[in-house]
């Protein structure tokens, strides 16, 4: 019964919600897999001013964007994100 009550909340409720405003890291994973697929320096993603310019130039619309730092075989399974988007 709890299990039932739980999943009605979550698909009337959670999942609408979520659904609307979608505030995640995919921005700051595409556009870095977009700037190595482009083949700018990679030490310049770690860098919030130059990384924020880039925003604006693609013209995403998420007010921050930055990247933690992520080991490289992290990062490697979004290097293909840009070719598969287009």
């Amino acid at each position: 019964m709890l299990v039932v009550l739980l999943a009605i909340q979550m698909g009337v409720r959670t999942l609408p919600k979520a659904w609307h405003t979608l505030n995640n890291d995919f921005p700051n994973y595409y556009m870095t897999a977009s700037l190595v697929h482009e083949r700018y320096d990679t030490s310049r993603i770690y860098d919030w001013v130059w990384f924020q310019r880039q925003k604006d130039h693609r013209d995403i619309d998420q007010r921050m964007v930055g990247m933690t730092p992520l080991t490289r075989s992290q990062l490697l399974s979004f290097i293909h994100l840009p070719r598969s988007l287009h």
